[in-house]
């Protein structure tokens, strides 16, 4: 049985708009709360790097990846 491809697209551009949504309320709940990058990588245990990265919309690929392999397998 061969895995449909538009169920494993559909996974992945819903992902990428939850993903997209949540970044941005994070990163305006930072802002807002006067906090730097690197306050909120020291309270989470990330590099700075790690969350500018974040911030601008990469590092998400793991997410991504798992929503795929969940729709490969029949997840919604």
């Amino acid at each position: 049985m061969g895995i449909r491809r538009t169920a494993i697209d559909e996974a992945s551009r819903r992902t990428q708009r939850q993903l997209d949504d949540l970044v941005r309320d994070l990163r305006d709940a930072r802002l807002a709360a006067g906090l730097s990058q690197a306050a909120v990588a020291h309270a989470v245990h990330l590099s700075p790097q790690w969350v500018a990265l974040l911030e601008k919309g990469n590092g998400a690929t793991y997410v991504l990846q798992l929503a795929r392999w969940g729709a490969a397998v029949g997840l919604d």
